[in-house]
């Protein structure tokens, strides 16, 4: 049996089509790698709830099975699809700095 490789993603813009295009890319690939997605727990809601992937906290272990990394917890103000604001610029980063650590 192959073991399939592991792919760290971060889902950029919390008010972006990141999350969306996540989801449909990893429902693609689902069979052939294991998702390590960072990001917000609002966005995993809105849009990557349908993976059926567990929600971790940053820093906890990870699942062997991939899992929706929680980095931020913002409020939904800042989670709004096409309404940008100061705190999901500052959660990109964080998403990406995330990401590369693991």
């Amino acid at each position: 049996m192959r073991k399939r490789p592991r792919i760290a993603v971060s889902l950029g813009d919390p008010s972006g089509i990141g999350a969306e295009v996540t989801a449909r890319a990893l429902a693609a690939l689902r069979a052939e790698v294991t998702p390590f997605v960072y990001g917000d727990p609002r966005s995993f809601a809105r849009e990557l709830a349908a993976l059926r992937l567990p929600v971790v906290p940053l820093g906890a272990p990870l699942p062997a099975r991939g899992a929706l990394v929680a980095v931020t917890r913002l409020p939904a103000s800042a989670v709004r699809p096409g309404k940008p604001v100061q705190a999901g610029g500052a959660a990109q980063l964080a998403f990406l700095e995330a990401a590369f650590a693991a």
